[in-house]
């Protein structure tokens, strides 16, 4: 016995009322669990931090990162690179869309616009 007709509907009105008219129509997906999603908003660009010590680096965006600047990378052991050149990024990470990669000689960091970097005050910056 088939639980469908050819035009699509059931074989009786008591087939139809046993599956309550769950294959009549369209199904909506099912509701989503756990906390709510964020209302997809224009990004927020994150205000730069205080400068601080400026032998730590004054902090950019990574959109203002130029040829020449020295980055201040802070990790184990505190170290500079002077940046000499930029291509796109290509990586895997999910960066913003503008993202590139920074070279100082072979050392390279991929570097988001919107990317907070610390660089040594230029020229007569301090």
């Amino acid at each position: 016995m088939s639980r469908h007709t050819p035009d699509g509907g059931f074989d009786s009105a008591a087939q139809a009322a046993w599956y309550g008219g769950q294959f009549q129509h369209a199904q909506e997906p099912p509701a989503r669990r756990g906390r709510p999603r964020k209302q997809a908003t224009a990004a927020e660009v994150p205000p730069l931090p205080p400068i601080g010590d400026p032998d730590w680096g004054v902090p950019i965006y990574g959109k203002d990162l130029a040829e020449g600047d020295v980055l201040v990378h802070l990790h184990k052991d505190f170290e500079t690179h002077r940046i000499d050149r930029f291509e796109p990024y290509e990586g895997g990470l999910p960066l913003d869309k503008g993202a590139r990669t920074a070279y100082s000689g072979t050392w390279d960091i991929a570097v988001g616009p919107y990317q907070v970097v610390r660089i040594l005050p230029r020229g007569g910056e301090r």
